[in-house]
């Protein structure tokens, strides 16, 4: 990928990190709605954390 503040773009989809950052971002939407621990580990686990990467970036995505 090109420089970090940079986006990579690939027919229109963004292609960026999916780290700390991109897991904080999960994290606060998550805890506005979900306040039992028990869930959010689900939700915010290495398997979930991949769904979510990968549903960040489909080809189906809607931008509208």
């Amino acid at each position: 990928m090109s420089n970090s503040k940079q986006l990579d773009i690939l027919q229109g989809i963004y292609l960026g990190e999916r780290k700390k950052k991109f897991r904080t971002l999960v994290e606060s939407v998550l805890k506005k709605g979900i306040k039992k621990e028990k869930v959010l580990g689900v939700l915010l686990s290495e398997k979930s954390m991949e769904k979510y990467g990968d549903a960040f970036t489909s080809e189906l995505v809607d931008d509208d």
